[in-house]
């Protein structure tokens, strides 16, 4: 069956956020991007990209 988050599979939650395994950076048109809260102890994403008035969600900040 494979494991699954919410009733959908892994495969599918990737393929949602447009984002792959092992593979931190959003790609255009995620739903995360944009969809995230600012937590003030958080400034830079995880290549040191700011993270400003929209926040994405997850370890990376869309950058186009």
């Amino acid at each position: 069956m494979g494991s699954r988050v919410f009733g959908l599979t892994l495969r599918t939650c990737f393929n949602l956020l447009r984002w792959a395994p092992g593979d931190p950076h959003l790609k255009a048109g995620s739903a995360a991007i944009d969809a995230g809260v600012a937590p003030s102890e958080v400034v830079a994403d995880i290549d040191g990209d700011a993270r400003t008035v929209s926040w994405d969600v997850g370890a990376d900040q869309y950058v186009e």
